[in-house]
């Protein structure tokens, strides 16, 4: 057994957390209280951040003041008697309160809503001209109106256009240079992997896209790029509401000579009805997005004092097909307490195509003539099938103290499936198989998580909370790998590669976390503390692989706001990237012709400490950012190649030493006239890696770059047009580079029907035959190898979408998502 903190004094602090923590709640304050809550008049919503104070009313002096939380509610301190209250928020008309009384008791506003200032109509009224992005405390918002190129399309496809984000050709999703991100679902969170779950979620009902940079003590520690919060569609107050949005795609224009052509088609819809205190949302999506492609390689190994090389060329292209079904019921008992029941279900298949030419050679070292020569064709087929269905439960309670509390629960089972079929044959005659090898895995998944919060204000302006988290995780895994018997229809079992494992993980977390906010000081500082025990057991080898960890996540995010306008921020947090079961599946595992992979069974989670300092400038229409930004992974996990034998690498999953990246970004978002907007944002970094890796020392790094640019026009009458491009310069790897990606992108949009009806016609990954758009080369080399492959997508893709509502949305719709098994899809 590996413990990373093998303290058993460390071990007895969190009984004594916990108990801390958790007796906080016993304490409340006697004094009278002045609250309400403040909204927008339009969507009824709270505004977080609204300016409250308090004024006597014999000679205007300031009692007492503060202002609005997340939610727009406030509570003052005040003593008893006759005052008035004014109510301030940018954009917003002042509101003021004549003879405010208050008792012995305290006193109760209710809910105060606020006008928008006519000035402030064109910034604020209209989604598609607010600014684009929005800054908090410990986070940049994104509104999806302004990236219509997303239309009909993915989370991902929104993702593509912010600044310091970057989306390479294989789908993989990083922030200032690093992935590894934790996905909420309005602020619920889940364990996914990134690009697997924003690949399933329609772009048409994402309200906003909030980018977490330095997450406090109360979320998860999990994701060492941060947190993704993905904010859905708001809807009516009461009413019933309807979107539907449907997607087609034109026939490949690139198709690289596949034998597939790729199918693109979908659609979804939601339909929420709200009445008294039921709140109930249901939903469905299809969506079939298969991806054109081609790839070109060269691998070369050199072994026994002979130089093999294989380079190849063939289809590498991908089906991709999601369907799935989500319920909500929400039901509200009184004003202060409310029940949520949620469930999710569907099924998530990805098969990827390797239709491979090989041409092999052996030469002996100083020869130019090779002394052995074989051509085959290599047929290779991955299927990833996810079958999962996920429930949950949540309660939320008010005090008469104005503190809350809310309990939730989450449950899921998933059943991850996935056939690989490798076969090699005569390129002469696709009947001569020369090897066949079959990999067939099953790997059911149970996961639960349980939740427990409890914030109390301690003044107007201060507020504690605290709270307890358990997470439990199952996740077996069998694999069987057969090799058919030439000349006959059987196959035979090779024990080598096959292995019978089961991954246990239990996380038990306090956190404690004092807020602080005045009209110009933000605080937050916090604390959380995890307990965690892995275990795997590898029963083929009938050996168990034991961690214990027990780790402090300090937290503390500050803001400023200065009379001439700046806001200046800076935060620190300490995060954790965990293992996923692949990484330490301890078999080798055939993926493909050239390469074996394997994990390892005691493979370390990194530990990451982030620093961020920067400011914020915003005019009457344009705003301003830049960041300054210290990341240190200590146990960075790299994928790294080694020879398995002259024509085989072996890919191995190991924790390389410690990574450092230093950089700044920068954004732009400017309203030129009154028809067009622009937004552009990038970073500039530099990545250092110094550690060991299969034996060797590695130092690697290198100055990188990724800029975003999004600029939309208002033709008139309706009409939109709207330009995007993601460009990712080269990076350097642990072993080698990645060229540089990017990828241009086209829409033009006309709302009809009261602007009811939407209709896009995209064009996406714009190539024209000219610009090398959608296409990347991976390139790495080590002792005794060098491999090179240019990975080639399809450009100029063609997709005509329509999106149809009834009625408005003010409320967000908080379905329930994968919490464990889209990580291992």
């Amino acid at each position: 057994m590996f413990s990373l903190v093998n303290t058993d004094a460390l071990r007895q602090v969190v009984p004594f957390l916990l108990f801390l923590f958790l007796a906080i709640p016993g304490y409340s304050q006697q004094n009278r209280q002045l609250s309400g809550k403040v909204i927008d008049t339009d969507t009824q919503e709270g505004l977080e951040y609204a300016s409250v104070a308090v004024y006597s009313p014999s000679d205007s002096s300031l009692v007492a003041g503060g202002v609005t939380d997340s939610m727009g509610s406030f509570s003052l301190e005040v003593n008893p008697g006759t005052y008035f209250v004014r109510l301030r928020f940018i954009g917003y008309k002042e509101r003021v309160l004549n003879g405010v009384q208050v008792g012995q008791a305290g006193a109760s506003l209710g809910t105060l809503s606020l006008d928008l200032g006519e000035e402030s109509l064109g910034e604020v009224v209209v989604a598609a001209d607010k600014l684009a992005v929005r800054h908090q405390i410990d986070r940049q918002v994104y509104g999806t109106s302004d990236f219509q190129a997303a239309v009909g399309g993915t989370a991902t496809d929104l993702l593509r256009n912010l600044p310091a984000m970057s989306v390479n050709a294989e789908g993989e999703i990083s922030f200032r240079g690093t992935s590894g991100f934790v996905i909420l679902i309005d602020g619920k969170p889940i364990q996914a992997d990134a690009a697997g779950l924003l690949n399933q979620l329609p772009a048409n009902a994402i309200e906003d896209i909030e980018v977490i940079t330095s997450p406090s003590a109360r979320f998860d520690p999990e994701g060492k790029a941060g947190i993704i919060n993905i904010v859905t569609k708001k809807g009516a107050t009461d009413g019933t509401y309807l979107l539907v949005n449907v997607l087609g795609g034109a026939p490949s224009l690139d198709l690289h000579g596949n034998e597939r052509s790729p199918q693109r088609y979908g659609g979804d819809f939601t339909l929420s009805m709200k009445k008294n205190k039921w709140d109930i949302s249901v939903g469905a999506d299809y969506n079939r997005n298969d991806v054109a492609g081609y790839r070109d390689g060269q691998v070369e190994t050199y072994l026994d004092n002979t130089v093999t090389s294989f380079p190849s060329v063939g289809e590498r292209s991908y089906r991709k097909e999601n369907y799935s079904g989500r319920a909500l019921v929400g039901y509200t008992i009184n004003p202060q307490h409310a029940i949520n029941a949620s469930a999710y279900g569907g099924t998530r298949v990805e098969t990827r195509y390797a239709d491979i030419s090989y041409s092999q050679t052996r030469t002996r070292v100083g020869e130019e003539t090779p002394f052995d020569a074989l051509n085959y064709f290599n047929m290779n087929e991955r299927e990833r099938r996810s079958q999962f269905f996920v429930g949950s439960l949540d309660y939320t309670a008010v005090f008469a103290n104005k503190s809350s509390l809310s309990v939730s629960g989450l449950y899921e089972y998933t059943n991850l499936t996935g056939p690989t079929r490798n076969l090699n044959l005569n390129p002469l005659n696709y009947a001569d198989t020369l090897d066949y090898l079959a990999m067939d895995e099953l790997n059911p998944l149970n996961g639960t998580r349980i939740n427990v919060d409890y914030t109390l204000p301690l003044s107007a302006s201060s507020a504690l909370s605290t709270g307890y988290q358990y997470r439990h995780l199952r996740h077996v895994g069998e694999f069987a790998f057969r090799q058919k018997i030439l000349g006959t229809g059987e196959f035979e079992e090779m024990p080598e590669f096959g292995s019978d494992i089961d991954l246990f993980r239990t996380i038990h977390a306090v956190y404690g976390e004092y807020q602080y906010r005045s009209e110009d000081l933000s605080v937050t500082a916090g604390l959380r503390v995890e307990d965690t025990d892995r275990r795997l057991d590898d029963y083929g080898q009938q050996q168990s692989y034991d961690l214990q960890l027990l780790n402090l996540f300090p937290s503390l995010s500050i803001n400023y706001d200065t009379e001439k306008g700046i806001t200046w921020k800076g935060s620190y947090s300490r995060r954790i990237e965990r293992t996923t079961t692949s990484m330490m599946n301890p078999f080798l595992s055939r993926r493909h012709s050239e390469v074996l992979e394997v994990g390892d069974p005691e493979l370390l989670p990194e530990l990451v400490d982030a620093v961020e300092v920067g400011l914020v400038k915003n005019f009457e229409r344009h705003s301003v950012f830049a960041n300054a930004y210290y990341r240190r992974v200590r146990d960075a996990i790299n994928r790294v190649n080694t020879v398995y034998n002259d024509s085989i690498l072996l890919r191995v999953y190991t924790n390389a030493g410690v990574s450092q990246v230093y950089g700044a970004e920068a954004g732009a978002d400017l309203e030129p006239t009154d028809n067009w907007k622009v937004y552009v944002g990038g970073t500039l970094y530099y990545f250092d890696l110094q550690g060991a890796a299969v034996g060797q020392q590695v130092r690697r790094n290198s100055w990188n770059y990724s800029f975003n640019v999004n600029s939309s026009w208002n033709l008139g009458k309706d009409w939109n047009l709207v330009f995007n491009l993601n460009y990712l310069s080269r990076i350097i790897t642990v072993q080698g580079e990645d060229s540089r990606f990017f990828s241009p992108n086209t829409t033009l949009k006309k709302s009809l029907l009261g602007k009811r009806l939407d209709l896009a016609l995209q064009w996406r990954n714009m190539g024209m035959g000219v610009l090398d758009s959608n296409r990347q080369r991976i390139s790495g080399s080590g002792e005794g190898f060098f491999t090179s492959t240019h990975y080639i997508y399809e450009r100029d893709v063609i997709l005509l979408t329509a999106s149809y509502r009834i009625n408005q949305l003010s409320k967000k719709l908080n379905f329930t998502k994968s919490e464990f098994g889209d990580r291992e899809f």
